[in-house]
């Protein structure tokens, strides 16, 4: 009569008989090893994947003067590492004046393009401004009517002071407002005050699923482990 235990079995004359080793099998985990470190190699990724986010508001050409453009959570469930805002934005057109002296505001013609976070400083887009001023060529001095253009470019990007839980939401984050500015008794004959648009982005980790092949490594690795165990035993 025998006892058994884990490696080994322990009779009544006190022999120990090693369990049954065949070289064959230590074979043919090996193969499987080596094929599933093939599979694993070719078909796994090395790490984590990025994965970049976006969200783009466009204000189209007849927008009119002043616009909010109003943004989004990337989702609860995702794990972001970081966020950048970029935008380009262009006013361009023509602008007259006159009676200066009947309104009392003979400043020379202006116009003021601005982008800012809304309401001013606060949220996720907090210190978010740029702003650009042309003067038109219209000097205002008479109540005599002039006329001129204008052209104002804001193009520019930051990296968003980060807090992850401030975007990885469902609902709204933040607003940005873009706003036009006369000064001067400037009218605009321009059909339209500005167009551009603004690019919210984030870095994303993506949950890279355990590849078929590292399962299959991990059992014979297993597996050659278990025989040598019994082997030395």
């Amino acid at each position: 009569m025998c006892r058994l235990f884990p490696d080994r079995e322990l009779c009544d004359s006190d022999t120990l008989r090693a369990h049954h080793f065949d070289p064959k099998d230590t074979h043919k985990l090996y193969k499987l090893a080596k094929a599933a470190a093939v599979v694993l190699a070719l078909g796994a990724p090395a790490g984590a994947n990025a994965v970049t986010l976006t969200q783009t508001i466009t204000v189209p050409g007849n927008a009119g003067s002043d616009k909010t453009l109003d943004f989004v959570g990337f989702g609860s469930g995702v794990t972001l590492t970081s966020a950048t805002l970029s935008w380009n934005f262009t006013g361009a057109g023509t602008g007259s004046s006159d009676l200066c002296a009947t309104f009392t505001d003979c400043e020379p013609g202006s116009y003021t393009l601005d982008l800012e976070a809304a309401p001013t400083g606060s949220g996720v887009f907090s210190g978010v401004f740029d702003t650009g001023t042309d003067f038109t060529g219209i000097d205002n001095s008479t109540d005599a009517l002039q006329t001129g253009s204008y052209s104002v470019t804001l193009t520019g990007s930051t990296l968003l002071p980060f807090d992850p839980t401030l975007l990885a939401v469902d609902g709204p984050v933040g607003s940005l407002r873009v706003d036009v500015e006369f000064d001067g008794v400037v009218f605009n004959n321009s059909p339209a005050p500005f167009s551009g648009s603004v690019t919210l982005s984030a870095e994303s980790v993506a949950v890279v699923p355990l590849p078929a092949g590292a399962v299959l490594l991990a059992g014979a690795l297993g597996g050659l482990g278990l025989l040598r165990r019994r082997k030395t035993g």
